[in-house]
């Protein structure tokens, strides 16, 4: 945090067309020359207008670009307070279609060292905004990206290009069948029996999501929310709900657990 970022986004789709079908009854960038126009917003970040990836201001590898295109440079000042971000294709009218294909990732802004063993009663009363995030003594965390995915049998995703109505509109239901967390079906993590802190980001196009633990004397212990700031006062949760494109800072206390538990999220 405090120290700017450089970053060239470059496309090297060099696909004629998008591989999940597009629909020209909507508007979109549509391209004259063809291939996959994408541009790369930083969600949640305070940025210059020219570097916040605007929908018009995509790019292909032709090297054909939208109206309100200025440069693929982008600068991030990081001087906002620590948090997690998110970056993602913002192309207009294509969007879905970009995230659905996976153009999207973590950011996180961190603030000094991070111990490795906290304790969940300390966050109870000290998560004031104001505070910086080594006087918590919070860990970085680990960041998990959670959506729904379709796939073919063959292993590829699964976009159908007709909508269910038996129109031509290239426009589909956005739920998927396959739970998919950084880019892993049915992922397993081990855990110790401390503390864990996760960073959690709904990245799915449409769908809600509710989580809950499988144990009973399990919960979430929420510190902070989409803003990017501490709540006022950590909550006890036995669900996180939370929409697409939100996020959710919480911590999960497996001290108690005995040796070989599984827990199912």
């Amino acid at each position: 945090m405090g120290t700017p970022a450089y970053v060239r986004w470059e496309n090297h789709i060099e696909d004629a067309s998008h591989l999940l079908g597009t629909d020209n009854a909507i508007p979109w960038a549509n391209p004259s020359q063809g291939s996959v126009p994408i541009v790369a917003h930083l969600h949640g970040a305070q940025v210059e207008s020219p570097s916040d990836g605007h929908p018009n201001a995509w790019f292909t590898h032709l090297n054909e670009t939208g109206e309100t295109y200025v440069k693929q440079d982008y600068t991030y000042h990081n001087q906002q307070s620590a948090t997690m971000l998110w970056y993602h294709d913002h192309t207009h009218g294509i969007t879905r279609l970009n995230l659905f294909a996976g153009l999207m990732g973590m950011y996180i802004l961190v603030e000094g060292g991070a111990p490795s063993s906290p304790s969940a009663s300390s966050y109870y009363n000290n998560n004031d905004e104001d505070d910086e995030e080594e006087e918590q003594e919070l860990p970085i965390g680990l960041p998990l990206l959670i959506r729904d995915w379709k796939f073919s049998e063959n292993g590829s995703l699964n976009f159908p290009l007709y909508g269910t109505s038996g129109t031509t509109l290239r426009w589909c239901a956005e739920y998927g069948d396959v739970m998919v967390v950084n880019g892993v079906a049915t992922p397993y993590l081990r855990v110790l029996p401390r503390t864990y802190r996760f960073r959690l980001l709904n990245g799915c196009n449409a769908r809600f999501l509710e989580l809950s633990l499988s144990h009973p004397f399990l919960y979430f212990l929420q510190i902070g929310g989409d803003g990017g700031t501490f709540l006022p006062r950590a909550r006890n949760l036995t669900t996180l709900l939370f929409a697409p494109g939100e996020r959710v800072d919480a911590l999960i206390d497996f001290s108690a657990m005995e040796d070989g538990a599984e827990i199912i999220v």
